[in-house]
C-alpha cells in the first residue's frame, strides 16, 4: 500500500500538470473527473497562506487554471514521498513539489502532507482526506532524496 500511496501522490500532479498546462482536453475533463474520484466529499486544503478550501472550492480552482501555462513548459518534480501507515486505513504522505515554468523559471517549493484512506473504487486504491500545504520557497529539488518507508506511526 506504500507504494500505492507514492503512485497517488505522482499521479495526482501529473494529472494537474497536464491540465494547468492545457494538454489535456478541456471538452474531455479527464483530470477534473480524476480529481471528484480521488478527493473525498469532506475534504480540506489548507494553502501555504492558511486559507482553506474543501473539495468544491478546489475543484473549481482547478477548473479555472486550465491551460494557464498552455505552452507546456510547466515542470513538476516531487524527488521523494515519505509514507507512514496511520492504521484504520489511513496514510500519512508526506513530500515535496518543485516546480518552474517559462513564467517563472526559478524552481518553487511547496512541503505537502496529506492524509490519504484506503477506497477500493479509486485509482490506485485511494482517497485524499486532508492536504497541508506550506511555503514557496526558491531553490533546487535534491534528486539524490531517499523515499522513507517508516511504517510505525512514530514520525
Amino acid at each position: 500500500m506504500m507504494e500505492c500511496c507514492r503512485r497517488e501522490v505522482q499521479a495526482s500532479h501529473e494529472s494537474m500538470r497536464r491540465w494547468i498546462g492545457g494538454i489535456e482536453s478541456r471538452e474531455g475533463r479527464n483530470a477534473l473527473r480524476r480529481f471528484d474520484d480521488v478527493l473525498a466529499s469532506g475534504l480540506e486544503c489548507v494553502m501555504p497562506d492558511g486559507s482553506t478550501f474543501r473539495k468544491e472550492e478546489l475543484c473549481a480552482i482547478l477548473d479555472s487554471l486550465y491551460g494557464a501555462e498552455s505552452n507546456n513548459d510547466l515542470i513538476v518534480e516531487i524527488p521523494s514521498v515519505r509514507v507512514k501507515q496511520l492504521g484504520g486505513g489511513m496514510w500519512l504522505v508526506i513530500y515535496e513539489h518543485w516546480q518552474r515554468s517559462a513564467r517563472e523559471p526559478a524552481w518553487r517549493k511547496r512541503a505537502i502532507s496529506g492524509i490519504l484512506r484506503e477506497h477500493t473504487a479509486c485509482e490506485n486504491g485511494l482517497q485524499w482526506i486532508h492536504i497541508h500545504e506550506s511555503g514557496m520557497l526558491k531553490g533546487a529539488p535534491d534528486s539524490g532524496s531517499s523515499e522513507d518507508a517508516d511504517t510505525s506511526g512514530r514520525g
